[in-house]
Formats: structure tokens, C-alpha cells, sequence
């Protein structure tokens, strides 16, 4: 065995749900683009009766709803990043299927989208087992934390996934 592949046999890392995986860095530049594609939405601006002139209203309901889905949109890319550029299956994916299986099912009940997805690829695959199926919520700590992210920006992202999950 040759000093790197024992170097990384030392750094194997067993996700909760007993996936292996190797952690690792995510560029900085990977994350920053992968947020910025997201865009905030237009303050809606209407006309104050008052004055007679057009004023932003950045409390209007619809608007703040839009900024709500736009974050949970970044730090959905946010996360997409980190599960592409921070996770390495140590183990190749599983030989039964049913996983994907599984995932087609929430599909076609509308509970997730394969769309855009390649399900032929192999890349495609590997992701959507890292994201869907190796991932439990305990790991995502745990990957933010080795791709370099400081305590704030983990509870910031612990709290979007609150957000998701209805907490």
C-alpha cells in the first residue's frame, strides 16, 4: 500500500448512515457563484397616496416571500456544492437499485424532481445517492465544518434546513 492511499484510508469518514466517504475542501469560488446565480428578487414599489410618489415597499407579503424562497434557494446551491465538491464516495454506489427506486417513486408521487438529471450518467448517480440517500441531517455539521465553514454559517444552515423541514 503506498503512502497516499494509506494517508487516505486514515481520513475515511462514516456518515450516520454508514456510507464511507472521504471530506474535503470546496473552493470558495464554487460556493460564492453557486449563491450569486440565485437573485434577489425586485422590491415591489407602489405609489404613496400621501405624496403622490412611487416608494419601495420591501414589507409587502409577496416580496417577503420571494427573499424567503430565494435564501432557501442559496442554501440549497449552497449544499449541491458542498454534496458535489466536499463528499467522495469511498465505496462505489450500491448494486441494488432500490434507492434510485425509492427516489423515482417520491417523483412521481411530486415530492422531488429527477428532472435534469441524467440518470444514465454515473456522475448524476453518485450525487443524487450523496444528497438523497448518504446524507442525513447529523452529517451535513459535519461536511460543513470540513469544507471550512465557521460556526455562524453552520447555524445558518442548520436553521435553512429547519426552515425546509417545517421546524
Amino acid at each position: 500500500m503506498t503512502e497516499k492511499q494509506t494517508a487516505m484510508e486514515q481520513h475515511i469518514h462514516v456518515l450516520s448512515t454508514g456510507v464511507r466517504v472521504h471530506l474535503g475542501t470546496v473552493s470558495l469560488a464554487a460556493l460564492t457563484d453557486a449563491q450569486r446565480h440565485i437573485q434577489q428578487p425586485p422590491i415591489p414599489k407602489s405609489v404613496n397616496p400621501e405624496t403622490g410618489k412611487e416608494e419601495e415597499n420591501p414589507e409587502h407579503p409577496d416580496y417577503l416571500a420571494a427573499v424567503e424562497q430565494a435564501n432557501l434557494e442559496r442554501a440549497d446551491a449552497v449544499m449541491e456544492t458542498l454534496a458535489i465538491f466536499g463528499v467522495e464516495l469511498v465505496d462505489d454506489l450500491p448494486d441494488d437499485d432500490k434507492w434510485l427506486r425509492r427516489l423515482q417513486l417520491l417523483e412521481r408521487r411530486g415530492r422531488l424532481s429527477l428532472k435534469g438529471f441524467n440518470l444514465e450518467d454515473d456522475v448524476d448517480l453518485e450525487f443524487l445517492f450523496i444528497k438523497y440517500i448518504a446524507l442525513a441531517l447529523s452529517d451535513w455539521t459535519v461536511l460543513f465544518e470540513s469544507a471550512g465553514m465557521g460556526e455562524a454559517v453552520v447555524s445558518e444552515m442548520m436553521d435553512a434546513f429547519g426552515e425546509v423541514a417545517g421546524e
